[in-house]
């Protein structure tokens, strides 16, 4: 039996903003693409590989490729002070390359806060060739400040 026109169209909606972004740049939408993809967009805050791996119940280097298949394309962000993964949330921004961001993320709760600053001028070094463009802020969010 044929399937029905809008069955197919259900398909190839993406479920999140991450999967709809992998799309456009030609990745196939997965069931575990788009359980990573959902982990990230639905929390706030940095996850461990760990945390992925208990909220999607996912092997850990599934985990791994598809992080590392968001990071290449600039969806999702990692943080070496807590070693962990958040999403992008300047989505549209980030595709482009002249823009800086920098995170703000809560020591206490991993609560992640982003700002891009487009045309930002990174230093410039001596005979170094700087493949970053990213700036982490570790801190406390209004709502920790309180509590403390």
């Amino acid at each position: 039996m044929p399937r029905l026109e809008e069955d197919k169209i259900k398909e190839t909606v993406p479920k999140t903003e991450l999967v709809g972004f992998l799309q456009v740049c030609g990745y196939k939408c997965t069931p575990e693409r788009d359980r990573v993809a959902k982990a990230l967009d639905e929390n706030w805050k940095a996850l461990t590989v760990l945390e992925l791996q208990e909220e999607t119940g996912l092997p850990r280097m599934t985990i791994h490729r598809i992080l590392k298949t968001l990071r290449k394309e600039g969806l999702a962000h990692f943080s070496p002070s807590f070693n962990a993964y958040f999403a992008c949330r300047r989505l549209m921004q980030a595709r482009r390359r002249t823009s800086c961001h920098s995170f703000g993320i809560c020591k206490n709760c991993k609560g992640v806060k982003e700002s891009i600053e487009e045309g930002h001028a990174h230093p410039k070094f001596p005979n170094f060739h700087n493949e970053a463009s990213e700036h982490e802020w570790l801190g406390l969010c209004t709502t920790c400040k309180i509590k403390a």
